[in-house]
């Protein structure tokens, strides 16, 4: 179907839709999908605890947000639970911040990838700049990219820079016991994203994660893995046709509301997002939350136990 798109559109079969072209505009005027200055991409931090503190210039780490987590609020806590993750780790970590730019997939599956080397050199650009070993992304759609198509569109891609999924990293940090989960008492069910499953194959890292929070129940859907159903917000459908994306997380939702699941938990900005707005539109009482925020959480569990207990010396009266 995107080579189709390609052809449609470098052809000039027929105009392309008006949602796409002004996407199209808004990314390559703005570098960001909202069309906000972006120099506000760190907004997310405002609201943490002692704010953000400043990136630093190089670091082995380089970890790129993306563009909704980014710029929707709705998004914003997994940006600010992200950050928290590698703070609590000890890792040495940095970010874009303002330079950092869409990384073009929205127009690569729209039929217009002649448009995405210009973001991607940008982008590379940067990275490179930081020094880092390392590029991880707490978006499926921004890791797709990073991973195979920079790789075979940018000449030069450094064959040394190891790119991961957030939750590739954090199984990662789990497995070398790097970081300590504590318990968190929760029955969830776990989508896998498009881009993240069908496309790369990363299913078990996210489960092994999840299953190794003690008082977590994980229960899997009708349909999961290679046969996990869309949430219905990928591949721009919500600028042109909304009755479909809600259909389809309605759809997604029903099955994950089957498992008596009081959290459906999944590891993309977009099916968050999706879901969120469609538990609320189809009266749907489950809460959709991100992998990222579940780890913290548990992160926060384990260092709250570990604090020791104080006893009061103070003698009642009498």
């Amino acid at each position: 179907m995107r080579k189709v798109r390609e052809w449609v559109i470098s052809d000039k079969v027929q105009e392309p839709p008006l949602p796409l072209v002004t996407l199209k505009d808004t990314i390559l005027r703005s570098h960001n999908m909202m069309g906000d200055d972006n120099e506000t991409r760190l907004i997310w931090g405002a609201n943490l605890p002692g704010g953000l503190a400043t990136p630093k210039r190089q670091a082995e780490v380089l970890w790129f947000v993306g563009c909704v987590s980014s710029f929707y609020p709705m998004a914003y806590k997994i940006p600010q639970s992200m950050v928290q993750i590698l703070g609590k780790s000890g890792i040495d970590f940095t970010l874009m911040g303002g330079q950092e730019w869409c990384c073009g997939f929205p127009l690569f599956t729209g039929g217009m990838s002649d448009q995405v080397e210009a973001l991607g050199r940008h982008n590379l650009e940067h990275a490179h700049a930081t020094g880092a070993k390392t590029l991880i992304t707490t978006c499926a759609s921004c890791y797709h990219t990073w991973k195979h198509i920079y790789p075979e569109m940018l000449s030069g891609f450094p064959k040394d820079l190891e790119v991961l999924h957030a939750t590739e990293y954090i199984a990662r940090l789990v497995e070398t016991k790097q970081i300590k989960l504590g318990k968190v008492d929760r029955l969830i069910t776990y989508h896998d994203p498009c881009d993240l499953g069908k496309r790369n194959n990363i299913f078990d890292e996210p489960r092994y994660v999840l299953q190794s929070i003690p008082g977590i129940e994980l229960r899997e859907m009708a349909n999961h893995h290679n046969n996990s159903l869309c949430c219905g917000g990928g591949g721009n459908v919500e600028a042109f046709s909304p009755d479909t994306v809600s259909e389809a997380s309605k759809n997604r939702l029903e099955q994950a509301q089957a498992t008596g699941a009081q959290v459906i938990v999944s590891a993309c900005q977009q099916c968050m997002r999706t879901f969120f707005n469609g538990a609320r539109k189809n009266k749907i009482r489950i809460q959709a939350t991100d992998f990222t925020q579940i780890v913290l959480e548990s992160l926060e569990s384990a260092q709250l136990a570990d604090q020791p207990v104080v006893v009061s010396t103070i003698q009642p009266n009498g």
